[in-house]
């Protein structure tokens, strides 16, 4: 399952306005479904700006996956053409697979949305893969959040 987050994305709703941005995803979405066989991919838009691809791989090595996911940042950064506009975009990536990463279909997509928050955290039109050292570092900033939230609560902090 690759996640893919559009970089900069709100700009192009703000400035040119949805109907654009909606073209523009369309777009990019069959990009990325020419680039599996029609019958071993599947792409949505899961939020505002991003969109899941979840394919199907003969080969079940992770640099077989990273391989992929790499091809559709590529077809990302390819301009596109929406209402007579000629527009840039980049995507950051995270990317999970089944089974290594997870059994069953909400643990692929939570575990590639942590992939997908570290490649955003590395900069523009990054790729990462997800790892169970991911998964522990996120935890633990979630408790020491959730500690330093009700220590604020309680007046604890000096």
């Amino acid at each position: 399952l690759a996640l893919m987050d559009l970089d900069g994305f709100k700009a192009v709703n703000d400035q040119h306005g949805h109907g654009v941005g909606d073209e523009a995803l369309c777009q990019i979405a069959r990009r990325l479904a020419r680039i599996e066989a029609p019958d071993s991919a599947f792409v949505a838009r899961v939020g505002g700006d991003e969109l899941a691809v979840l394919l199907r791989l003969h080969e079940t090595d992770a640099a077989s996956a990273q391989k992929r996911a790499a091809a559709f940042l590529a077809a990302i950064r390819e301009p596109v053409r929406a209402s007579a506009l000629m527009l840039d975009l980049y995507a950051c990536a995270g990317l999970a697979t089944y089974p290594e990463n997870g059994r069953d279909f909400e643990t692929l997509l939570r575990r590639a949305d942590l992939a997908l928050y570290r490649a955003k955290a590395t900069g523009p039109d990054r790729l990462a893969l997800f790892t169970d050292e991911l998964e522990r570092a996120f935890g633990e900033q979630a408790l020491l959040q959730t500690r330093l939230g009700k220590a604020l609560d309680l007046g604890q902090l000096e």
